[in-house]
């Protein structure tokens, strides 16, 4: 943590179940955690009284805080797809609930792959699926982030026409380029002010490769550092999270993931700490 930033990872980059990676996070040395509630095939598991429970008393055990709550399940369930749309209330008003129960203030909502906005009829139906929640989440004291791969001038038209007080913009560092191809670098002083929260992670695409894959922070083609340097010439303030991928797989084991997971640890904070505090 610094004067200005607090420094947290998503709970679906670690190799564990979320109550275990409160442990992981507060052994890494971060301050909190963002989660998912899961799944809507699963039964969005952390719309689940016992798993709330579970969940905050491993929190309060490894003292990690918990200052948001995703529904990546909207990637698959997209809002702005017509034929998701009952499906996409039905998330969106259990995570309501769910970060209510939780005490958790902020809610982020993914508009990736089966949300990408691509038209027109696409963002008016965006729009209104972020007004339904914005308006349910007001009467808890939320705040709704909007995470997509838009535009400045559209993510400025998509905030007029929800219209509502509590909707800001979740940036991430390295989506725009890899899922919008644009210029993330000129989207961040315009936009800083209506931020909420952050995500930072890098990404490489390797030849013959179909889609980038995570690498350390800096050493991919999101232009990591020259963003962070514009985050700290901006005014924004509070959490920043962590979204490399640290899961176990054939190729990467358990003590690979947590030793990519502490450089990349080191390298946020030095980056942020350097002018930050």
């Amino acid at each position: 943590m610094t004067d200005r930033f607090t420094f947290g990872i998503c709970s679906w980059c670690l190799p564990s179940d979320q109550e275990t990676a409160c442990g992981m996070a507060a052994e890494i040395g971060l301050d909190g955690m963002e989660v998912d509630i899961g799944l809507y095939e699963a039964g969005l598991p952390l719309s689940l009284p016992e798993n709330q429970q579970r969940l905050l008393a491993a929190a309060s055990a490894t003292g990690i805080e918990i200052p948001t709550i995703g529904a990546n399940t909207l990637c698959k369930h997209g809002m702005s797809t017509p034929s998701k749309s009952e499906i996409v209330r039905e998330v969106l008003a259990a995570l309501v609930e769910a970060a209510a129960a939780l005490d958790i203030r902020l809610l982020q909502l993914p508009s990736f792959i089966d949300g990408f906005i691509t038209n027109e009829d696409e963002l008016v139906l965006t729009a209104e699926h972020l007004k339904f929640v914005c308006r349910r989440a007001a009467d808890s004291g939320l705040t709704v982030g909007t995470e997509n791969a838009i535009s400045t001038e559209d993510n400025l038209r998509l905030l007029e026409m929800v219209d509502e007080p509590n909707l800001r913009v979740y940036f991430d560092t390295s989506n725009p380029y890899w899922f919008g191809n644009m210029d993330t670098l000129s989207m961040i002083e315009p936009l800083s002010p209506l931020f909420c929260e952050l995500h930072v992670k890098d990404e490489s695409l390797a030849p013959n490769e179909a889609k980038p894959h995570f690498v350390k922070l800096g050493t991919g083609g999101s232009s990591f550092h020259k963003a962070a340097a514009a985050i700290l010439a901006s005014e924004y303030e509070g959490w920043i999270h962590l979204e490399n991928s640290y899961r176990v797989t054939d190729r990467f084991t358990e003590s690979d993931s947590l030793a990519a997971l502490r450089t990349d640890v080191e390298i946020m904070r030095s980056t942020f700490a350097e002018t930050g505090v």
